[in-house]
């Protein structure tokens, strides 16, 4: 048997940046390991929580509120700063038309609280709801000047309403029957609450200022020339001073102690129609005729709208309490005749001032 022998091999070089291996018996001295500590993990059987952003809204928070906030903030601007009505009537024509959507300067002549007035109007679904806290004073550091477009709260009509039921059930309770036929003319009862019924006071309304607290107002019937023909209207006069008129093409001019606005009535039978149901006002009421002579009362202020024979205002409700006035009208933002499918270009951005 050959037995081969190996050379011993050279002893290695120490390594001084070597760490000596730890030869002795397990101590209690943990291993050296990374400084920094590990998350501790969660208790078995709860997840982690996930953070606020990533909760899931439910319809309350995601959806109702939001669109709650949106229409607070905006119905409070609306109500004290800036406001935009649409017109749904012709009582202004031909200043303003019927579709017109005007912008209303809520600050011109004071700062009304947020939410003030006997109705309030909830923007984007068009709807309009009494007000419980129609008491907040409002705050005036001007009035309004003859010849002005605002807008107002039209003042309470019952009591009108209920003399003219009780003159018609007493002079033709048959037309007064055809008209009610739930209500029996001869109970004062039934009467008065049809006159309740039929006040519309609260109705948010846009007419021009005629004549301002002192004024005395009178309207007379008067007949003037247009294209060879007759034309018959109400002659206004202030304080004894009587308006004068001229013809501007088709457009009847009434001037006033300085000032100027085109009036239009429709009792003339060559004069054109511009609405469905403006044939009832060719034969205008009789307040429309001859009013007057009025003193407004101190405070107040006379609204006529443009289109005389076809405008409830002023001369059927008498004067308006300054506390009642919401804005001054400055331009048309817009018009759609008979929707916004069809603009009125012509009509948009449209300034009101005179």
């Amino acid at each position: 048997m050959n037995l081969v022998f190996y050379p011993n091999p050279e002893p290695p070089i120490p390594n001084p940046a070597a760490k000596p291996l730890n030869l002795s018996p397990m101590s209690e001295t943990p291993a050296e390991s990374d400084p920094t500590p590990a998350t501790p993990a969660p208790p078995a059987g709860r997840p982690p929580r996930p953070k606020k952003d990533d909760e899931p809204q439910g319809l309350w928070k995601g959806w109702i509120r939001p669109f709650l906030v949106v229409i607070l903030i905006v119905t409070a601007l609306r109500s004290s700063l800036l406001d935009w009505n649409d017109v749904p009537t012709g009582s202004m024509r031909h200043t303003i038309a019927v579709g017109d959507r005007i912008v209303v300067n809520k600050l011109s002549y004071g700062f009304n609280p947020p939410f003030n007035g006997p109705k309030i109007s909830i923007p984007l679904v068009g709807i309009e709801l009494p007000n419980p806290a129609d008491f907040l004073p409002g705050f005036y550091w001007s009035a309004p000047q003859r010849n002005d477009i605002v807008t107002f709260w039209k003042p309470s009509t019952e009591e009108l309403n209920h003399d003219d039921l009780v003159k018609l059930a007493s002079r033709n309770p048959a037309i007064f029957s055809q008209n009610y036929p739930n209500v029996d003319p001869a109970d004062p009862a039934q009467v008065r609450n049809l006159a309740r019924r039929l006040d519309d006071g609260g109705t948010r309304m846009i007419k021009r200022v005629v004549a301002v607290g002192g004024d005395v107002v009178t309207m007379q019937p008067a007949v003037t020339d247009h294209r060879g023909k007759p034309y018959r209207y109400s002659a206004l006069s202030i304080n004894g001073e009587a308006a004068t008129y001229r013809w501007d093409g088709d457009a009847l001019i009434e001037s006033l102690l300085g000032d100027e606005r085109e009036v239009r009535y429709i009792r003339n039978p060559d004069a054109r129609l511009l609405e469905r149901n403006e044939q009832n006002f060719r034969v205008p009421q009789p307040w429309a005729v001859a009013y007057g002579p009025y003193t407004v009362p101190e405070g107040h202020l006379l609204m006529i709208g443009d289109n005389r024979d076809n405008s409830a205002d002023g001369r059927l409700f008498n004067a308006v309490a300054l506390s009642q006035v919401t804005g001054k009208a400055k331009f048309v933002a817009a018009s759609f005749d008979g929707g916004i499918l069809n603009p009125v270009w012509s009509r948009f951005f449209k300034s009101l001032n005179y």
